[in-house]
C-alpha cells in the first residue's frame, strides 16, 4: 500500500496542529509555506499573525537534537509513516533535520504571469520553495547597500526588464524564475549612484511604503533617476 503522507504534511504545522501534538514554538520555525499567503509587496509581522490566527501553515518542524517527549513521539510517528525513508530525508542526519539558514530580507516569486514579484520580508520569517531568497553577501557588491535601497531598485521597471531576460516562459504567459536566473541576472551598479540620487530614491521608496495602497507612482519616479546612469 502506498503511503500518502508527504514531507509537507509532516514538516508543516498550523497552530492547531502544534497544539494537537503538544509541539512548542521552540521546536517550530516561523515560516511562509505558500505563495498565496504573501500577496502584497510588504509582508509584515501583523500579516504573519493573521495567518497564524487563521490556522494557516506557518510553522516548520525544527526539532534539532531535542529530547522533549512530545517531539520524540512526533518523530516516531514520522518514522512509522515512512517519512524518514523518503528521498530527501534519507540523505539527512538526523533525517528530520532541516536546512539552517536565516530568513532572507527579500523574497522573489518563482511563478508569475505579471513579471517578477519581489516581497520585502519585514516579518523576518523563513520561507519554503514558493519563493527564492535574496541574501546580500559580504563577498559581493550588494553587501554595503541598504536593503531598502536595494528593494526600491528591484521594484522598478528598469530592474524587472533587465532581470526578465533570464526568465523561462511557459504556456499562457506563465514565467518561471530559477535561482540561477536571479543569480546571473544583470543589474545596475548601485555604487555608481550619487548621494543625492540615493537620498531621493530612498525618500520615494518611503513614500511608496507609507502610502495607503503602496502607490506605484512613487516607484515609477525612480526609473528616470536610474535611466540617467545608462546614458553615461
Amino acid at each position: 500500500k502506498t503511503n500518502s503522507v508527504t514531507l509537507n504534511d509532516f514538516f508543516t504545522f498550523t497552530q492547531s496542529k502544534a497544539k494537537a501534538f503538544s509541539i512548542g514554538e521552540n521546536f517550530l520555525l516561523l515560516c511562509i509555506c505558500k505563495a498565496v499567503d504573501a500577496r502584497t509587496t510588504f509582508f509584515t509581522k501583523q500579516d504573519f499573525e493573521t495567518l497564524k490566527q487563521n490556522n494557516k501553515k506557518v510553522y516548520l518542524f525544527s526539532a534539532g537534537q531535542a529530547d522533549n517527549k512530545f517531539v520524540l513521539r512526533y518523530i516516531q510517528k514520522g518514522e512509522s509513516e515512512g517519512i524518514d525513508k523518503k528521498y530527501l530525508t534519507a540523505c539527512r542526519t538526523p533525517w528530520y533535520s532541516i536546512e539552517q539558514r536565516p530568513p532572507s530580507p527579500i523574497w522573489v516569486g518563482v511563478f508569475n504571469r505579471t513579471g517578477l514579484r519581489f516581497i520585502r520580508n519585514e516579518a523576518d520569517v523563513s520561507n519554503l520553495t514558493a519563493f527564492h531568497c535574496v541574501y546580500p553577501q559580504r563577498n559581493n557588491l550588494l553587501f554595503d547597500i541598504d536593503i531598502d535601497s536595494l528593494f526600491a531598485y528591484l521594484l522598478t521597471n528598469t530592474a524587472k526588464k533587465i532581470l526578465t531576460d533570464n526568465s523561462r516562459e511557459y504556456g499562457d504567459g506563465l514565467q518561471k524564475f530559477e535561482p540561477n536566473d536571479i543569480n546571473k541576472g544583470m543589474m545596475l551598479d548601485l555604487y555608481q549612484l550619487q548621494q543625492s540620487d540615493k537620498q531621493e530614491i530612498v525618500a520615494l521608496y518611503q513614500h511608496f511604503r507609507n502610502s495607503e495602497q503602496n502607490e506605484l507612482k512613487y516607484i515609477n519616479k525612480i526609473d528616470p533617476i536610474l535611466n540617467n546612469y545608462f546614458m553615461r
